[in-house]
């Protein structure tokens, strides 16, 4: 979902910040006023979940999820092997069938 937020009203960076933490729910008149009608509808529809942890970033590709210079090769180097592996296109194919010509 893409968000669009009038920057003048806010300096609104983080998630947390719509969340009223004291009662558990969505600062429904802040969210009302620093976005748009159908954004602010949107985010509000989002049930907000049972506890209150802080926010943290997780690196997905890594169980313990932090991200490393050896993740970030081994995922580069996944999607490289993708897209050989899928590409329509197989040289050493292509130089067997020439060879049995």
């Amino acid at each position: 979902m893409k968000i669009n937020m009038n920057p003048t009203r806010s300096r609104t960076r983080w998630v947390a910040d719509l969340i009223d933490h004291e009662s558990h729910a969505w600062k429904e008149d802040y969210i009302m006023c620093i976005f748009t009608r159908e954004d602010a509808n949107d985010i509000l529809s989002i049930r907000l979940p049972n506890y209150d942890d802080e926010d943290y970033i997780a690196w997905q590709p890594e169980k313990n999820g932090i991200f490393s210079v050896r993740s970030a090769y081994r995922l580069a180097m996944d999607e490289k092997g993708s897209v050989v592996i899928g590409s329509s296109h197989n040289t050493q194919g292509d130089r067997i069938i020439w060879n049995n010509i």
